[in-house]
């Protein structure tokens, strides 16, 4: 019937209002007083809309779809298909129901190359742990390429030319210097030479060049002792080149020859103020000499060599007995403040400063998020409370009704009844 289809439809109403937050405009209120005054109905149009979409209009609609096929990680897109079949983007509009909520926990909008979400809470305080384990990998990738070592290859640099600007590209790299330092076997410093880093530093140039491998290559005098054979060009070997894997890396070395003798050389930062975060970064935006591997806090792992050989992690500087300049600075490191970017904010604090951001805006979104429940959960109920009183059967009441209606019918006819007697009696004395 009429009233059993309503019935189905009010239930299909409340369902997609809790789901996706649907209202539903209808005609005028009419009423029949002849079968029951209290009894409305609507009547004339009827659209169920979100947030402006209408998704029921008369006799159209327009579907709601859902597809994750374009997206490598398995995340939803909901669209609005309009009649000529053009698939609108509802992820942004769907801001009520459960739907709404998920979206908002997720993130509505998708990265349309990464295929992430870029908004949502979830995705803030992945953002927020991405960006306190780059600064932590970064800062201690650092410091640690101050070990001496005969080797030092770099992450995979994709998006770094040969002659392109350092400080303008995606790498972390700040104006200022390093130093190379080449120690011999005993662990004795017996060359050094500053790297300076401007804005028009590239990787790759000839000899004597502003590039990095210009200044490594460049004939220069480090000692002071007129000695042509003892100086930073002629103990490392620079390599900035596609790999066989295609891979681009850039790899620094000691020279054969000085390798056999047992010389060593290491990577460390020019300070100008004392503080960790004001040096170049060069070591650790490229990850040489690495401590850690990995960009993320996805993927940070400690490096697979120092992972399979825990002795080769080095406490000092140099192979030098007793040298635990290295290990001081990785305890320094936790005072230390750094730069986290994150989106269009910038955090000026500690390490444990930016994971206690992190940490905070958890629990102060949890927090929200149990009152805001409560809260709505107790206007709901109310709601629930008034709409059942009006809508659903009261069986006491009904019982009530139906006793009256019960004993009005045996008054009537017992009224009848009589009526009848007196009839056949009047009936009777006129025979």
């Amino acid at each position: 019937t009429a009233n059993d289809l309503r019935d189905k439809r009010n239930v299909i109403e409340r369902s997609l209002s809790r789901l996706i937050g649907a209202n539903v405009k209808q005609g005028q209120l009419e009423s029949n007083i002849q079968i029951d005054s209290n009894s409305n109905t609507r009547t004339g149009s009827y659209t169920l809309s979100v947030n402006g979409f209408n998704i029921v209009d008369g006799n159209t609609y327009h579907p709601l779809k859902l597809s994750k096929d374009s997206n490598e990680f398995g995340f939803y897109s909901v669209s609005y298909e309009r009649q000529d079949g053009t698939l609108i983007p509802m992820e942004e509009k769907l801001t009520k129901g459960k739907v709404g909520a998920i979206l908002d926990l997720r993130g509505g909008t998708l990265d349309t190359t990464s295929g992430m979400p870029t908004d949502g809470v979830l995705q803030k305080v992945v953002t927020d742990l991405d960006a306190f384990a780059k600064g932590l990998i970064q800062g201690t990738n650092n410091l640690y390429a101050q070990s001496a070592t005969t080797k030092m290859e770099s992450n995979i640099l994709a998006d770094v030319g040969p002659a392109s600007s350092l400080v303008n590209s995606p790498l972390d790299i700040n104006p200022g210097a390093f130093n190379i330092i080449v120690y011999d076997v005993d662990g004795n410093e017996v060359a050094q030479r500053k790297i300076n880093i401007d804005y028009a530093t590239s990787m790759s140039g000839t000899a004597g060049s502003n590039s990095i491998e210009g200044q490594i290559k460049a004939i220069v005098d480090d000692n002071g002792d007129s000695n042509a054979n003892n100086d930073i060009d002629d103990f490392i070997t620079y390599n900035f080149q596609t790999a066989a894997d295609g891979t681009l890396r850039l790899e620094l070395g000691m020279d054969p020859a000085s390798e056999a003798q047992g010389y060593t050389f290491a990577i460390k930062d020019e300070l100008p103020d004392g503080k960790f975060a004001s040096g170049s970064n060069f070591a650790g935006a490229l990850g040489l000499g690495r401590y850690f591997d990995g960009s993320n806090a996805r993927d940070i792992r400690l490096n697979s060599e120092l992972q399979t050989n825990p002795t080769k992690i080095h406490a000092g500087y140099s192979s030098a007995a007793g040298d635990n300049r290295l290990a001081l600075d990785m305890v320094q490191q936790q005072f230390e403040s750094y730069k986290f970017q994150v989106g269009s904010e910038t955090y000026d604090t500690t390490m444990y400063g930016m994971f206690d951001v992190t940490a905070t805006y958890v629990g102060t979104e949890t927090n929200t998020a149990i009152s805001q429940n409560e809260t709505i959960s107790a206007q709901f109920n109310s709601t629930e409370l008034e709409y059942n009183s009006v809508s659903k059967v009261n069986i006491d009441e009904e019982m009530t009704n139906l006793i009256k209606y019960q004993t009005s019918y045996g008054a009537a006819a017992k009224v009848i009844t009589t009526v009848d007697q007196m009839m056949q009696t009047l009936l009777g004395i006129k025979q």
